[in-house]
């Protein structure tokens, strides 16, 4: 008695579309990972820039206003001991630290409006890109919306988790993070089984998503390698050496600008000692 086997052919090219899906669904699934690490890195730095800011920002503020006060106090002094009159003296020390004191002046004011950090802001969007925010946050919040979870306690917790991440960017205007989650969750799989194309056709759509994926990804690295090198971060990595170690990293800060505050005091007060001195001797070396 003779047994057949069965064949089954398998088209190569179709193993290749697999292949493709398969690195597809990689690829974007290491966008979704690394905007979502850089978001949380990027969050973590906002953090710590706040705290920085709400404990050091006086001491800041009264130390600038002290350096250019010495500064203005020393020029003064220069034009006196030149013989200048006073009135021009006064003229000229205006002239020439208007421009200082109306940095100083709006920095201050910018401060006391808004005393969170300015780092992590995002430039003013067009129209147009205004436009693109708005679809793509609908058609995110559409998929990732609380609701869409059913009875699944972990789905429910992923959805309410990403939906934090996507309302948090579009009040942002961060359209840069939202394409990245929107590519980090779009699906190829309807690329690679559309029956209605050719597998040339398919094979090429996939290798084009690839391209765009790495697009992404090469925009991500750039990204984090930015974020990476800022001072934001130099100060997050220097606060959390600090808090394995047990000293209060702000706390350190605090002291040591208020000892640059005491300094640059003891400093603006010699300079008006001075300056006094010479405005009561003044009249008699005339």
């Amino acid at each position: 008695m003779s047994s057949s086997a069965l064949i089954v052919f398998v088209d190569p090219r179709q193993v290749e579309i697999d292949q493709l899906l398969a690195r597809v669904q990689e690829m974007r699934q290491q966008v979704m990972t690394m905007t979502l690490n850089l978001e949380s890195l990027k969050a973590e730095i906002f953090n710590v820039e706040r705290e920085y800011h709400s404990r050091l920002s006086e001491s800041y503020r009264e130390l600038e206003e002290t350096r250019l006060s010495t500064q203005e106090f020393s020029l003064r002094l220069r034009l006196i001991r030149e013989g200048v009159i006073a009135e021009e003296i006064e003229s000229r020390v205006v002239a020439c630290f208007r421009a200082a004191r109306e940095r100083l002046e709006k920095q201050n004011s910018a401060d006391e409006s808004d005393p969170s950090p300015t780092s992590a802001s995002n430039p003013s969007l067009t129209a147009d890109q205004k436009r693109q925010l708005q679809q793509i946050y609908l058609k995110l919040a559409k998929d990732y919306h609380p609701d869409k979870s059913g009875s699944d306690s972990i789905f429910f917790a992923q959805n309410i988790e990403m939906m934090t991440r996507v309302n948090r960017a579009y009040e942002e205007q961060d359209l840069q993070t939202l394409c990245r989650i929107q590519e980090g969750t779009a699906d190829s799989t309807h690329h690679a089984l559309d029956s209605s194309k050719s597998i040339d056709m398919r094979r090429r759509k996939l290798i084009r998503t690839m391209r765009h994926t790495k697009q992404f990804i090469n925009g991500l690295n750039v990204e984090v390698a930015r974020v990476k090198a800022s001072e934001g971060h130099q100060l997050k990595t220097r606060f959390e050496v600090a808090r394995k170690n047990g000293p209060d990293l702000f706390r350190g800060l605090v002291r040591d600008m208020q000892r640059k505050v005491n300094c640059a005091r003891h400093h603006l007060d010699t300079l008006r000692q001075q300056l006094n001195h010479r405005l009561q001797i003044s009249p008699k070396e005339e």
